[in-house]
């Protein structure tokens, strides 16, 4: 058959960029790589991963770029470079923390990846957005929480809580 006369669409277009022998994107933190949350507070410490795959048939050097930004300003990034190994997927962690203060009470970031692996180029970026951090809630709360995690965000939005015992008068502290 005639190829020239075949039209490749978008989706082949996007399916032979995202399909190649090497890769590089930003993934989530070491613990759950699929994570994808994108709303942080100021003060809390952002972790992701840099994923770098190689199907060559042989070891390619790679150097890879990255950074964040907060409102226009840098907060985090660094330059690398070394050797991936044939068949080899490599996960990179990288952190950086969100500034203390905010001028504003959600403030627009990005992270930013451009790697370059043998002679392949890739790029993507991770849209997040901050946050001022909330104001305490002045509430002490009894919990029956075993597994622990209803306390620790509790704590974190500034309640005080105490583990539920049986005999919490719940007139004068809240149960949950």
């Amino acid at each position: 058959p005639n190829l020239s006369a075949f039209e490749v669409l978008p989706a082949g277009k996007a399916f032979q960029k995202y399909n190649n022998a090497t890769l590089a994107w930003i993934a989530g933190p070491k613990a759950a790589f699929t994570d994808k949350t994108h709303s942080f507070r100021a003060g809390q410490r952002v972790e992701k991963q840099i994923a770098l795959l190689n199907d060559t048939r042989a070891p390619i050097p790679y150097v890879r770029d990255w950074k964040s930004t907060l409102d226009g300003k840098i907060i985090g990034g660094d330059i690398v470079e070394g050797t991936i190994k044939t068949g080899e997927t490599i996960f990179v962690p990288i952190a950086f923390d969100i500034p203390k203060t905010l001028k504003k009470d959600k403030v627009d970031g990005l992270i930013s990846l451009n790697a370059t692996l043998g002679d392949d180029k890739s790029k993507d970026q991770f849209a997040f957005r901050a946050f001022k951090p909330l104001p305490p809630i002045n509430l002490a709360v009894a919990v029956f929480d075993p597994e622990g995690d209803t306390t620790a965000m509790l704590k974190q939005l500034g309640c005080g809580v105490s583990s539920w015992n049986g005999d919490v008068n719940p007139k004068t502290t809240p149960l949950l």
